[in-house]
């Protein structure tokens, strides 16, 4: 990657070659929408077809690119309260689910587990809930890089993982920290085998878009991973349907937070190369309704977005089932 820092803005640094493969960028979202004013912009690789912010924040002012109210992202608990019949089913139905895929003791209902049959997206979003991780079988750790206030951290420790996490934000390392999880504030180049050992299984839930050199990054995630180890990765999807549809007004673009958007195969081929073994994509989580809803509002249609939504969206979703390089988002699973 050949990196040049703009002379009229010492914060912000050009990319003029790809972090991926080193081929060179052509324009393909030359002017983006954004909560940040700035010359953001985006390229893509006449290679491998990712493509990278550029203009960008250079490491030292990224902060600026995160405005004060961010919150990062909060994963749902594994038990929220139940309001009604129908989610007390839909609950029974996923620990059905996960027990009988995943090995985890949670239910044994017969009855649950004939709904196992007929509710595919609640086992979809059970899958992801885990981050398709399997039972740890007697306390193998788990880490989670980019782990914002520990919520799935909670979970999997629930579910009997060791976890740990690490998270830059100091706001949700103290967070972390007061659910007595085992966080450390930094990033995974923070992270060696010779002080913390090896992981049995590591996630980043869209966390390598945030990234300055994602390649580097992923090595480090190789060093830390045990033999046989499994990385888990979800990151915005750049070939998506909706990204087709909406153009520079895609929401996961998000300038200047989002520096590089990925595509199957650029993702899956860096990944071999990186010395990773048994790289598959699995099947995403249905999002095409909320991504089209605030893809809306970039565009500014803000008044009937909802509806538009809402019906356009389990369209889109639909088709991403059928052919998941077409889903918003695209989920990556690999070994050491």
């Amino acid at each position: 990657m050949t990196l040049t820092v703009d002379p009229s803005d010492t914060d912000l640094e050009t990319v003029s070659t790809c972090g991926l493969c080193g081929g060179s960028l052509t324009p393909l979202h030359p002017s983006l929408t954004s909560h940040v004013p700035g010359p953001w912009a985006l390229s893509q690789c006449a290679a491998c077809r990712s493509a990278w912010l550029s203009p960008r924040y250079t490491p030292d002012a990224i902060g600026n690119a995160y405005a004060a109210d961010y919150q990062p992202y909060n994963a749902p608990s594994l038990r929220p309260p139940s309001r009604s019949a129908r989610d007390r089913i839909r609950r029974a139905v996923a620990d059905r689910h996960l027990t009988r895929k995943y090995g985890y003791e949670l239910s044994r209902s017969r009855l649950a587990g004939l709904g196992t049959r007929i509710a595919p997206s609640t086992r979809r979003a059970a899958d992801r809930l885990v981050r398709h991780a399997p039972s740890p079988y007697g306390g193998r750790r788990l880490l989670d890089i980019g782990c914002s206030n520990g919520a799935y951290l909670a979970l999997m420790r629930q579910l009997g993982w060791e976890t740990m996490g690490i998270e830059p934000d100091a706001g949700a390392v103290d967070q972390a920290r007061n659910r007595g999880l085992e966080v450390r504030r930094g990033t995974i180049a923070d992270l060696s085998p010779e002080t913390d050992g090896a992981f049995d299984y590591i996630t980043l839930g869209h966390v390598l878009e945030h990234i300055h050199d994602p390649v580097e990054a992923l090595r480090a995630v190789r060093r830390v991973l045990a033999p046989r180890g499994a990385l888990w990765i979800a990151t915005p999807n750049l070939d998506s349907l909706n990204r087709l549809v909406f153009g520079r007004y895609w929401r996961a673009l998000d300038p200047p937070r989002h520096l590089v958007l990925f595509n199957p195969v650029s993702l899956a081929a860096l990944l071999a190369r990186l010395g990773f073994s048994e790289v598959r994509m699995v099947r995403p989580i249905a999002s095409a309704d909320w991504h089209i809803r605030e893809s809306l509002g970039v565009v500014g249609m803000h008044r009937g977005a909802r509806s538009i939504a809402r019906i356009t969206g389990p369209v889109v979703n639909a088709l991403s089932y059928r052919r998941w390089t077409l889903a918003d988002e695209m989920v990556f699973v690999a070994r050491a």
